[in-house]
């Protein structure tokens, strides 16, 4: 393969820049930089000491990336320069298995180097095998709520589930951090997945926040919890960010994920109604919660997060609030209980290590939203994982699991 014709003249190469997490050479004329001039072939996935030249001859050394070969596109005439061959030795060649035989259309591969990088694809991880954990029940205030116990003698973490789940649905996380050196406790809350009220026929077989808060206290005394890490999402992270604001004395740390938290702010409330429509939950459960990337790419796992999702809702969503009712709508002060609140929360993160993370594609609490909630609780670390949508949990768990067990591992008893 010929290499392209280009002017004599060089300049020095400028350091490479990082895009999507690969290192790319870029040189220092404008129609060559990544996005204005050149676009890229990945051919050969190997370390290749090579120089390539641009159109304006400049020399750009590269020896960190995956990149083999250049398709180098003039802008000035909108069109595509003939493949532009890196000075490569034939050992790099062959290994590589750079075997293109004939001339291919330049549009073509201009074309197919649009499509070589995605950034952060979803990884489709099975469900690991579970761990053993003995299941029980744990009698609260007009309720008998269903809950697992890895057991152990490491430091425990309580994982809340979000609404549309249960205490089944940490299969990707149970195994793993037991695995880290962890305790790990599941539970499902009031009238989800085998748990259920004992209020008697015609009793509010749900209970207000304050239930929540009462029965988690309950959960801690009865396993005989000291101090503990709390990991909630959705739904979960606002009983989780209720439970810290309440009850920091007894946390190690709290990761609030993928959550609006229940901020009473007037102020939030209003960033939440710019958000969504006041009909968003009348939208199916999967388009709300998982992004369009993971429904694409991992059908199975949908299907396996519908059915947890129903076997969850069979009992709770009788008794939540019709699905087109705002859920903007705040949670409502309970007399005795501390309201979540910008400054609740960062009085809160001033003595309780506190992770606030989110997805790239959440519909509920976007980047944007979570830099605004992170800023105001300033002592908190925050964290956005990219390629999921309201569940990362579930839809990135390797990134989810990674993300909190570096967290928890910095804020130890």
């Amino acid at each position: 393969m010929a290499n392209c014709e280009v002017p004599s003249r060089r300049t020095r190469a400028t350091p490479q820049v990082q895009r999507n997490g690969l290192l790319r050479p870029r040189c220092g004329h404008a129609r060559c930089s990544m996005i204005n001039g050149c676009a890229f072939l990945d051919i050969v996935p190997r370390k290749c000491p090579s120089i390539y030249h641009c159109l304006h001859g400049c020399s750009l050394s590269h020896r960190a990336g995956a990149v083999s070969m250049y398709v180098i596109r003039n802008h000035m005439n909108n069109r595509s320069s003939p493949i532009c061959s890196p000075v490569l030795d034939r050992r790099a060649v062959l290994g590589g298995g750079l075997l293109l035989a004939g001339a291919v259309a330049a549009t073509n591969i201009a074309a197919a180097a649009g499509r070589t990088r995605l950034a952060a694809p979803v990884d489709i991880v099975p469900e690991p095998t579970q761990v053993p954990a003995p299941e029980s029940f744990i009698d609260v205030k007009n309720a008998r709520l269903w809950y697992w116990d890895t057991g152990g003698k490491g430091e425990a973490v309580v994982l809340l589930h979000p609404g549309t789940g249960s205490g089944a649905s940490w299969s990707y996380q149970q195994p793993v951090f037991s695995a880290a050196g962890y305790r790990v406790i599941g539970y499902s809350r009031r009238n989800h997945y085998r748990s259920e009220s004992t209020a008697g026929e015609g009793a509010a077989p749900a209970g207000p926040p304050s239930s929540d808060l009462e029965d988690l206290q309950q959960l801690r005394t009865q396993l005989k919890l000291e101090n503990f890490h709390l990991v909630g999402s959705a739904a979960g992270g606002m009983l989780a960010a209720q439970y810290a604001v309440n009850f920091p004395e007894t946390l190690l740390s709290v990761v609030l994920a993928s959550s609006i938290l229940g901020i009473q702010d007037e102020e939030f409330q209003q960033l939440l109604a710019q958000v969504s429509p006041p009909t968003f939950n009348s939208m199916p459960a999967d388009f709300r919660e998982l992004g369009p990337s993971y429904r694409v790419a991992n059908p199975q796992g949908v299907a396996r997060w519908l059915e947890i999702e129903k076997q969850s809702r069979s009992v709770a969503f009788a008794q939540m609030p019709p699905m087109g009712a705002p859920r903007s709508a705040p949670i409502g002060a309970v007399p005795g209980v501390k309201a979540v609140t910008y400054a609740s929360l960062n009085d809160m993160s001033l003595v309780v290590p506190t992770l606030i993370l989110t997805a790239d594609a959440d519909l509920y609490m976007p980047p944007a939203l979570l830099n605004i909630v992170a800023s105001k609780a300033s002592s908190s670390e925050a964290s956005i994982i990219a390629n999921a949508g309201h569940a990362a949990f579930w839809e990135q768990p390797q990134a989810f699991n990674r993300v909190v067990l570096q967290f928890l591992k910095r804020h130890h008893r």
